[in-house]
């Protein structure tokens, strides 16, 4: 009787252990998933200093075309990046759905299908991967890689 009692409170114990790390795991996954949020609301608004807070500035983009030539990958530095959004004349904004967030320690993934609209016409859609890292307890993102595609259906 005695050794139930104790595998039961090992079981209730190594519960109670693991409820902070699930906790800070959601937590993790909800601030992520923000900053990426951020990302595209600093697109949209044409606000550099808003998007300079969350890109690393030294890190990449790429960009993945696939045609009838075969595939086209497209890279630029973050910094490139910001020099170009703050003279596009264009109302840039992009959206996405059904985001799939994976935290490990201080690095994160989010996968995604988006679409993307140049003054508010249809431009492309496709899957974003984000990478970001967390630098001094916030989000950044450190890489950036995304299909472009005519076509959507994915995940709608």
């Amino acid at each position: 009787m005695r050794s139930q009692y104790i595998g039961i409170a090992a079981v209730v114990f190594s519960t109670l252990l693991a409820m902070p790390r699930q906790a800070d795991a959601q937590g993790d996954k909800s601030l992520v998933l923000a900053t990426v949020h951020k990302f595209f609301d600093s697109m949209t608004a044409k606000d550099t200093a808003a998007a300079r807070q969350i890109l690393v500035l030294d890190a990449a983009y790429f960009s993945v075309r696939e045609g009838d030539d075969g595939t086209t990958m497209r890279g630029s530095t973050n910094r490139e990046y910001l020099e170009r959004l703050a003279t596009t004349a264009d109302d840039l904004q992009e959206r996405m759905w059904h985001p799939l967030v994976m935290v490990h320690e201080g690095v994160a993934v989010v996968w995604a299908p988006y679409e993307f609209q140049v003054n508010g016409e249809f431009s492309h859609c496709g899957v974003d991967a984000f990478s970001l890292v967390r630098i001094d307890g916030r989000w950044k993102i450190a890489g950036i890689i995304y299909t472009v595609e005519q076509e959507c259906g994915v995940g709608e």
